[in-house]
């Protein structure tokens, strides 16, 4: 063995790791300043994140080079002294390249996803990806979505411009003796699975090595989100909720149990030992040919409703029609996208730990007990109405299979509306929702889900629509929100005048949240994403504000009692105009992620990590959380909420992929 080309390689290797360590460390503070909170956080806090950050960019690094290091480890043994090995030198200045082109984009595209999420780029993006066309146009037009886009090309310019001649192509070394390099090899092993474990502790590296701090932001800002990235698709591939749930040891049957006794009511009926929650419902009200109009508005954040709080008049509208029927004032989301919100709504099937949203994922599909299909059960005519497209997120395809007759999308509305590249403003939609109704014979059902408060947050001018207050942060955002409530105002307005109105159930709610700057969580689980307003006008049914703690998957045998008779369902929520027969509570799964459960109640927020501490916080309201220190009545608290949440969302698990979630146990 040369000992110059020995040291050559060492030194390349050592400038190699010490150069990707800078260029990480460059990424992370920038991403710190741009991010940078609010409230207040320690200096100690940042130094620690920052430090623990190392951790998982030597992980990243580790990662990325392991084809290298498996091919120098290879050819460097003496067998290959024979053998000319030039040819493959220059891949590794390609290879490092290429790692470099596709690091960057990430890095860049982490800082607008933090922005819009709140949480380190993940599996999210790939099942963005399916929807290329969309999200670039988005970017595109939106602020700074599109600076950071124009970056990506010119920090590529210049990494490229600065690194093509510094990586030298380093020759491969043999050697001459096998134990010679039987022991470098060791070393250079021992090496890299201690980079990519993230160091000797218990369990290799995962997500809850960053709580290392009280604050979120701080534990966020140490993952890598190429790390974060590879993990999830990593994870996605095989989606192993199966593991995480036969890894808790939780016997079948006892969930099933606790399962049921979440959602019973009074006039509940149990029929099948195989399907969890398969049951008849007797409601004490008479049957009725109610219409059923269900709108979803798009992230329709309970934290902006002037009726639950917000003082910025945002909401106007939808706090006046507040006083006209039943205001639920402790709603959550399943999830933080639109296509957790309508499998949970529309469903009444709970979001769970996986990354894939019901909508999209073969493997699952089967007729669950949806609120078209029970309603087709009494001759409903059922409507799909969206702004955009209907191939978005199998929007059509899923649905056509859950009982919908009739659908719309944005070519629908007609040639001369405003729309943008997600579809047709707001307004467009509940006219032709109107005139949907207008000219239908009862019953009808009809869902409607809205998009104009999404990126790229553009609507019509409307000399109507006074614009939010100019100090108010995300003056795009909120302009649009505050528009979109001015065209829910204006369709209700339009069909209270019409003769439909009187014999209608009318549930307004919104599809999932988004992040408020005003609470700083330090959770894994930000509640923000997740609480949104709901309310429900209909016949007979006097004003009031309900203040049970509720879910999404509340919203289906809710709408069966109010509709009256008798109904035989599987759905996974309760009425919530019903008598309270156990502790209500919401389930939340972040979407892009699948090691987190949270479990909300009326006194507490218990996170449920799969890999790592779980979290236990006192809620003081919706919003605000405080976490409970450590003893004896937190350990008792803790356990019999993990209790709980595990045996539902078991249950739920078993369900879904044993085909258990219809209502037809022959099929």
């Amino acid at each position: 063995m040369n000992m110059n080309t020995h040291q050559q390689t060492m030194a390349f290797w050592g400038k190699y790791l010490l150069t990707a360590l800078t260029l990480l460390s460059i990424f992370r503070i920038m991403f710190l300043i741009y991010h940078f909170p609010e409230s207040h956080i320690s200096i100690n806090a940042l130094f620690l994140s920052l430090l623990n950050g190392i951790r998982y960019d030597l992980s990243t690094i580790a990662y990325i080079l392991l084809p290298l290091w498996a091919i120098h480890s290879i050819f460097s043994l003496p067998f290959f002294n024979r053998f000319n090995l030039g040819p493959f030198i220059p891949l590794i200045k390609i290879y490092s390249i290429v790692i470099l082109v596709l690091s960057t984009i990430i890095f860049v595209l982490d800082v607008g996803f933090f922005k819009e999420y709140y949480t380190r780029i993940n599996y999210m993006a790939i099942e963005y990806l399916a929807f290329f066309g969309y999200i670039v146009d988005t970017i595109v037009e939106q602020f700074p979505y599109n600076i950071l886009l124009l970056t990506i090309p010119i920090l590529i310019f210049i990494e490229i411009k600065l690194f093509w001649s510094r990586i030298n192509p380093v020759p491969i070394f043999t050697f001459n003796k096998y134990h010679n390099w039987a022991g470098t090899f060791l070393i250079s092993a021992i090496l890299m699975i201690l980079f990519i474990r993230g160091g000797i502790q218990n369990r290799p590296l995962n997500w809850s090595h960053t709580n290392i701090t009280p604050y979120r932001f701080t534990n966020q800002l140490s993952v890598n989100p190429v790390w974060n990235m590879g993990m999830t698709w990593k994870t996605a591939i095989s989606e192993q909720s199966t593991d995480k749930y036969s890894n808790l040891n939780y016997p079948l049957e006892k969930a099933f149990v606790v399962a049921r006794k979440s959602v019973q009511s009074l006039n509940d009926t149990f029929i099948s030992e195989e399907y969890p929650l398969l049951r008849e419902t007797k409601s004490a009200l008479p049957e009725q040919k109610y219409n059923v109009v269900l709108i979803l508005m798009e992230a329709f954040a309970g934290s902006y409703t002037g009726v639950l709080g917000d003082t910025n008049n945002i909401t106007p509208n939808f706090d006046e029609l507040s006083q006209k029927g039943v205001l639920f004032s402790r709603m959550f989301s399943s999830g933080t996208r639109t296509n957790r919100g309508l499998s949970s709504t529309l469903l009444s099937f709970p979001s769970l730990p996986r990354f894939k949203s019901i909508l999209n994922d073969a493997s699952i599909d089967q007729k669950f007990s949806s609120l078209a299909y029970l309603l087709k059960q009494r001759n409903y005519t059922t409507n799909f109405l969206v702004g955009g497209d209907l191939k978005y997120d199998n929007c059509h395809g899923f649905f056509l299979g859950q009982g919908y007759d009739n659908f719309y999308g944005r070519y629908d509305y007609g040639d001369k509306v405003f729309s943008t590249v997600w579809g047709v403003a707001d307004e467009y939609l509940f006219q032709g929702a109107y005139n949907i109704l207008n000219n239908s014979s009862p019953p009808t059902f009809m869902t409607i889900l809205t998009q104009t408060n999404h990126p790229t947050y553009e609507f019509p001018q409307n000399d109507k629509l006074k614009p939010v207050n100019e100090n108010l942060p995300d003056q795009m955002r909120m302009n649009a929100f505050k528009y979109s409530d001015w065209a829910l105002g204006n369709f209700m307005a339009k069909c209270k005048s019409a003769g439909f109105y009187e014999n209608t159930i009318f549930v307004i709610l919104g599809d999932h949240g988004f992040i408020s700057s005003d609470y700083n969580q330090n959770s894994s689980i930000e509640l923000a994403s997740y609480y949104i307003p709901c309310l429900i006008i209909a016949p007979g049914l006097d004003p009031a504000i309900n203040s049970r703690t509720a879910s999404q998957t509340d919203i289906v045998p809710t709408i069966l009692d109010l509709l009256g008779g008798s109904f035989i369902h599987n759905s996974w929520g309760k009425n919530l105009l019903g008598e309270k027969m156990a502790d209500d509570f919401a389930i939340v799964a972040p979407s892009g992620l699948n090691h987190l459960l949270g479990m909300i109640t009326d006194e507490y927020f218990y996170i449920h990590n799969f890999s790592g501490e779980h979290q236990l916080f006192s809620l003081r309201n919706p919003l605000k959380t405080k976490q409970i220190s450590e003893d004896i009545s937190r350990e008792k608290i803790q356990n019999q909420l993990r209790n709980d949440l595990i045996g539902y969302t078991l249950s739920a698990h078993y369900a879904l992929n044993t085909y258990k979630c219809g209502i037809n146990i022959n099929e």
